[in-house]
């Protein structure tokens, strides 16, 4: 007996000595402290370290410790544990007994196969079940990638279409060229043609090998997953209990590789980037005698865009790795893949793309002598002409055509043919035979919409666009949304809704297609720019109301360049700003006026193919032209109704020839003009009838030459369509009616080719329906044993969800309520099916309340709906007095109770609730509260509570008791309380607390003169016309009250306190939750005294004082120190500067002024301390910027004649100090100390001296102060209002300065802080409150 129980004991002895005593488990990677502890590398030492102060403290010892440069990992290992920890369990306790990790039965016990835990026979039982859960899960996620693998398939399957397309199209280039060509061009042909077989042969196998590739790792895994889902699955327990540990532990590692594998594979959908083949006809002189090496195939990565034979070298190219291997290739967007063996100089052709063709146009050179060297002018020209598909003039019966249909809403399109275009279009004196088309053409061709909100009716179109697939896209702007015609006005989709949010509009305006087919829209009233996919799906916004770069203020039109980049028209803000694709602001040029690249309402924009910028400037009456970089090329067009005058231009459009198409919206026409502005022609005129327009907007040019214009309609009418040549029918309830018969199928069971099987219930599908799902794709189109096989097992979800999903696949249908949500939210990401997964979302969305935000909130986090998890954040924030007396709140996790206390935003005008809240979850998790109870007190902010709850409730609470760190928490929160100084470091109060300002002091003039001011007035700027009320009351109060006056409302307010002393012409400053009053006078005797108001514990304290006694002088805090600077001892100015260390209660010299000076305007900066102007006596201003820099004591002198401010304050808004009035002025003077400068800001409504101003919520309040020094000998010598400065309001109309009130009386001379309503709860009542009402009481 006494032999077992020493080797008991000594096996408790082992086993504590390889526990570690932070997270009482064995240890894990143990690393010994220099205090010769040891602890667990992760997570015991990582939660211990300080990553600021790179310290650690041990847990035992209380020791602090530097932390090593490579972190916790660079302790040492303790060796001896790791040698203990090395043996296995049966070395160590060989026949005997002790206690499991798990159920702390004693018993016989061993090592789990996978973790270091010992555990005895049942529990290891139920913790390989843990294992298989993971392995579950693990298959779980990797049949969610492996969709990844199946995409990259068709990808590739469609590149090789891809590539077999082109190099069939090439192929036709080429027989057509030839064909134009003699017959000694037939060899030549047969050698190109096998060149393209042997590039696409070469392509193909490449692609070939790669899509074989994907399919044997898509293989490889698929067939793990089958063999990891065959051993654990527990519906055959044969299986599961054949299958080893071992073989568990390397399912398990095997699924964790392939996961990872999965989840970091990129896939290029890009199909269009492919490696595509070109031809290419290279100049000569004389064609025949090279016709042995005429012509040449080439290799893009990219599709061909449209070339114009005139354009320079710098034409975009959309692959990066593109290269030009041939002078011949210079400025084409072209890959040289292979060549024939001799150099080519055959003619170049002129390339001519479209969506559908690719065509080649071999030119004829005009003779020239056999000696004679071509010009510059024409080796840079191109001979020939481009070729164009021209389009069917019609006949004079469709002109003549009734119209009876007066009112209508017209998208009209004009028939202006490009052929016979010369390509050489740098000679201005040859006439182009386009511009003789516009003067004859101009007939209506197509005619569709009418007013209303259904789909294919419109009200007021704003901006159109047409497609690279000659699409007519059409901005529907006061229906909010876009929609998409084909070219003979058939509706195609319609997007968009009313609304703020991702895809929604409010009025939108213009419209542009970029090159990769992505639609842009101008936001109007949202002030934002929005990006869609060609099928209308959203991809990314920017833009926000305001008049700084990249900003908006009702953006109208928009346009992209072939770079990507997109204008936009600043319609508000009188400018043009562009943007890259991905909303990062790139540049901006224009602003208001009339000038040469100024604005006035710029409506839309268009971007020429030589990038020139074409803006139609529409209340200048007027068009302007830029460069690519926004400088000013040229204008024209005034205001009248002549040809080439304008009335409010709209829309702009270019052609290829870079003819400008405008609308002219008051004049009701289109007109054209060349590329110097010179007038070509007009058509269109006022009406309703065709190729009559009201209000037109919106200008774009489709690919055949034709205009879309949009006009605003009166009343509805039919759609016309005056061209008549294809008739398509489309019956919209075939798709519908396939589905309906497919469904009763499935009900049935008849040419059903699967069946899913989930638990007992069977289910008959067809496998084709069920693969439009991405999910059941994956699982039937791939080489796994679901292909083959005819039934399907389900697991983790119930038969009666998977109904309802089957449901919804067949019919489009579900039906959502809140006994389902759940499971189905779980189902849909299980199964990829977003629309299910968004519609629950929206449904929980729209129920969140206060009893159910914390749950679905964590739903939402774990599944990863990030939408549906920000709402429930924000519900849960917005509703926490709700939610802390639900019983919810004690069941969630630590960690989301954490980022919920924590939060800033947390709305609670009550930190008692906080704590009470906590308590409540600390009773439900009583084991883990008291391990982290430290940290978890930390979520209250200690120092916003009362006092007496503080002592009373906290301090008692036995968890805090037990903790020293608690202990000394409370403590440090006490002293906030007490006349001793405490620091609040970053503890602030909750967002939701508002700033309020304090104004202190000053003096007003009575029947008898001028008296001091003894009352502390707080000012909330959120309530008007209130009574003065109770300090409770007050700060309880939310109201804001509508008033019907013409009078100026006096702002709420309420007397905190009284000073002590009847002081004047004193400093005031705040620091955290204290404000100190320095210096100052009494009747005519200057004061050294110091006094501090603590707005917590509202209580007086007197501090050491100045070595000089001072008046009207500076006072500045920079780093949480006080300084006191220059002002008036007696008769005398002083240049003594002292500092305020409030740890050390005492004051100490710092280096004098550079100059003395009295009531200069201190502000502080980037811990530098600035003394701007002031006086030097006798209304003198001082013309200096003083700059003292703590760290070194020292001073910087600036020098500025422009600056006179007298006993004016100085506020610090985004890093630059406004200087506001003074003696002598009303201006208001901007310094960037960063770069020196100094400039003007708006000036005040009239001038002010010895006032006070604060900054709240990026605003300037100022209050009070002398009136103009020319008006002293008059009644009123002081102001009784409050003014407001907006630094983005409009400076034109006057919108920058704004009186929002006004003090219960005249004062000067007085000090203002803002403060934190949070700093005013703890306070108690001030019982000398004013309580007179000033106006009537709401």
């Amino acid at each position: 007996m006494g032999t077992t129980l020493g080797s008991r004991s000594m096996e408790q002895q082992i086993e504590q000595l390889l526990t570690c005593p932070v997270c009482l488990d064995r240890y894990k990677r143990p690393k010994i402290l220099p205090c010769q502890h040891t602890f667990c590398q992760d997570p015991c030492l990582q939660q211990l370290a300080d990553p600021v102060r790179r310290k650690v403290k041990c847990p035992e010892c209380r020791a602090m410790h530097n932390i090593p440069p490579k972190g916790i990992s660079g302790f040492p290992n303790n060796i001896t544990i790791l040698k203990f920890l090395d043996l296995p369990a049966e070395a160590q306790f060989s026949s005997r007994t002790e206690s499991c990790q798990v159920c702390r039965r004693s018993t016989a016990i061993s090592k789990c196969f996978h973790c270091p835990k010992r555990l005895c026979d049942a529990c290891k039982k139920a913790h390989a079940g843990q294992l298989k859960l993971d392995i579950g899960q693990q298959i779980s996620l990797i049949w969610r990638e492996l969709p990844k693998l199946t995409e990259a398939v068709n990808i590739v399957e469609k590149t090789a279409t891809h590539i077999k397309q082109s190099g069939e199209m090439v192929k036709m280039d080429i027989k057509s060229s030839i064909d134009q060509n003699i017959r000694k061009l037939r060899e030549r042909e047969q050698i190109l043609l096998n060149e393209v077989d042997l590039f696409l042969q070469s392509e193909l196998r490449l692609l070939k090998v790669k899509q074989e590739n994907l399919e044997v790792e898509l293989a490889s895994i698929a067939s793990h997953c089958d063999s990891a889902e065959s051993k654990i699955t527990e519906s055959s327990p044969s299986a599961v209990n054949d299958v080893t540990d071992a073989e568990l532990l390397n399912f398990h590692k095997q699924g964790k590789e392939y996961l990872i594998q999965l989840q970091n594979t990129t896939i290029d959908t890009a199909v269009d980037d492919c490696k595509t083949v070109k031809f290419t006809l290279q100049n000569s002189q004389t064609l025949h005698s090279n016709i042995a090496t005429l012509g040449e195939l080439s290799s893009s990565a990219f599709v061909i865009n449209t070339v114009n034979p005139n354009s320079s070298s710098n034409a975009p190219v959309r692959n990066p790795r593109a290269s030009l291997s041939n002078e011949a290739f210079r400025g084409h967007p072209a890959v040289e893949m292979f060549r024939t063996s001799s150099q080519l100089h055959a003619t170049p052709p002129v390339l001519r793309h479209s969506p559908r063709t690719v065509s080649v146009s071999p030119q004829v050179p005009s003779p020239q002598p056999a000696n004679s060297t071509p010009s510059p002018a024409q080796s840079n020209s191109v001979a020939g002409r481009v070729s164009h598909i021209s389009t069917t003039s019609r006949s004079e019966q469709n002109r003549a055509r009734a119209n009876n249909n007066n009112g209508s809403l017209e998208f009209t399109s004009y028939d202006v043919p490009l052929n016979d275009i010369v390509s050489d279009f740098s000679r201005v004196q040859r006439r182009s035979p386009t511009s003789a088309f516009y003067r004859t053409k101009g007939l209506i061709q197509t005619k569709f919409g009418s007013k209303g909100s259904d789909l294919g009716h419109f009200t007021w179109p704003r901006g159109v666009a047409v497609s690279p697939e000659n699409y007519i896209i059409v901005a529907d702007s006061s229906n909010h949304r876009v929609q998409v015609f084909t070219p003979n006005g058939q509706l195609v989709r319609v997007f968009g809704s009313y609304g703020t949010g991702e895809g929604e509009f409010d009025c939108l305006a213009g419209v542009t297609v970029n090159s990769q087919g992505w639609i842009v829209t101008a936001d109007r009233y949202n002030h934002r720019v929005q990006i869609f996919d060609s099928n209308g799906r959203f991809i990314r916004q920017f833009g926000q109301e305001g008049s700084r770069d990249g900003q908006l203020s009702y953006p109208w039109g928009v346009a992209t360049d072939r770079m990507g980049f997109i204008y936009v028209c600043d319609k508000d803000n009188h400018r043009v700003q562009v943007f890259r694709l991905d909303g990062a602001f790139v540049r901006k040029f224009g602003r208001l006026g009339n000038g040469n690249g100024q604005f006035e309402n710029p409506h839309y924009i268009a971007v020429a193919r030589d990038n020139k910028v074409i803006v139609s400037d529409s209340s200048n009456h007027r068009i302007q032209v830029f460069d690519k970089y926004g400088r000013f090329v040229l204008k024209f067009g005034s205001e009248g109704s002549g040809n080439g005058q304008f009335k409010y231009p709209r829309g702009v459009a270019v052609d290829q020839e870079g003819h400008i198409i405008v609308g002219d919206s008051g004049n009701n026409r289109l007109q054209v003009f060349r590329q110097d502005g010179s007038f070509l022609c007009a058509f269109g005129t006022w009406g309703s009838g065709d190729g009559e327009v009201k209000g037109l907007e919106g200008v774009a040019l489709m690919s055949r030459g034709h205009k879309m214009a949009s006009s605003i309609p009166e009343e509805p009418a039919v759609s016309q369509l005056l061209q008549v040549e294809d008739c398509e029918f489309r019956d919209t309830t075939h798709a519908e009616e396939i589905l309906r018969v497919l469904n009763q199928q499935r009900t049935t069971g008849i040419l059903t080719d699967v069946v899913l099987s989930v638990g007992d219930g069977r289910f008959p599908c067809h496998k084709a329906v069920l693969s439009s799902n991405p999910y059941f794709a994956a699982m039937f189109s791939m080489d796994l044993k679901e292909h083959l096989e005819g039934k399907v097992r389900l697991e983790g979800v119930d038969k009666e969800t998977v109904k309802i999903l089957l449901d919804f696949i067949y019919t489009g249908a579900i039906l959502i309520h809140h006994t389902n949500v759940q499971s189905l939210l779980e189902a849909s990401c299980m199964f990829q099916l977003t629309k299910i997964t968004n519609a629950c979302c929206q449904f929980l969305e729209k129920n969140l309340d206060s009893s159910n935000c914390l749950g679905i909130w964590n739903l939402a986090d774990a599944l990863g709906c990030t939408g549906l998890c920000d709402a429930a954040r924000a519900c849960a924030l917005q509703m926490f007095a709700d939610v802390a007396r639900e019983e919810e709140i004690a069941e969630i996790p630590i960690h989301q109770l954490q980022e919920y206390l924590a939060h800033d935003s947390l709305k609670t005008r009550n930190e008692e609730l906080v704590f009470e809240t906590l308590v409540q979850w600390m009773k439900t998790h009583e084991k883990e509260s008291r391990c982290r109870i430290k940290d978890l007190l930390a979520l209250v902010r200690l120092p916003f509570l009362q006092y007496s709850y503080l002592v009373n409730t906290v301090q008692t609470h036995p968890l805090v008791r037990q903790s020293q760190e608690c202990i000394q928490m409370t403590e440090t929160a006490k002293s906030y309380w007490s006349p001793c100084f405490g620091s609040l470091r970053d503890i602030k109060p909750r967002r939701f607390s508002k700033q309020m300002i304090l104004v202190v002091g000053g003096r007003k003039r009575e029947a008898t003169g001028w008296k001091p001011v003894l009352e502390m007035r707080c000012y909330d700027l959120s309530i008007k016309r209130e009574a003065v009320r109770t300090r409770k009351s007050f700060l309880s109060s939310n109201r804001t009250d509508n008033l019907t006056s013409n009078t100026t409302p006096v702002v709420s307010h309420c007397t905190i306190s009284t000073l002590p002393s009847p002081v004047q012409m004193m400093g005031v400053v705040v620091h955290e939750h204290h404000i100190y009053i320095t210096g100052g006078k009494i009747k005519r005797k200057s004061l050294s005294q110091v006094l501090r108001y603590n707005l917590f514990a509202s209580t007086w304290e007197t501090l050491a004082p100045m070595q000089q006694p001072r008046r009207a002088h500076g006072c500045g805090v920079v780093e949480g120190q006080v300084y006191v600077l220059g002002g008036r001892a007696g008769p005398i100015i002083v240049d003594t500067v002292e500092c305020y260390h409030p740890s050390k209660n005492e004051w100490q010299w710092c280096a004098p002024l550079p100059q003395p000076v009295r009531v200069p305007s201190v502000a502080s900066l980037h811990g530098k301390l600035y003394a701007i102007c002031g006086s030097l006596g006798a209304h003198h201003p001082c013309p200096y910027i003083q700059i003292y820099t703590p760290s070194t004591d020292s001073w910087t002198l600036l020098t500025s004649l422009e600056l006179d401010h007298i006993a004016a304050p100085a506020v610090v808004l985004d890093d630059t100090i406004y200087i506001l009035g003074g003696e002598l002025s009303k201006q208001v003077t901007v310094f960037k100390p960063k770069d020196g400068s100094i400039s003007s800001a708006p000036d005040m409504n009239f001038k002010r001296a010895d006032h006070a101003a604060v900054l709240i919520d990026n605003k300037i309040y100022v209050m009070g102060g002398m009136q103009d020094p020319g008006a002293r000998l008059m009644g009123a010598m002081a102001h009784d209002s409050i003014h407001c400065y907006n630094p983005l309001g409009d400076v034109t109309s006057g919108e920058c300065w704004a009186e929002i009130g006004k003090m219960p009386e005249a004062i000067a001379m007085h000090g203002a802080v803002a403060v934190y309503e949070g700093y005013l709860q703890g306070g108690s009542d001030v019982t000398n409150c004013n309580r007179e009402v000033f106006g009537d009481e709401p």
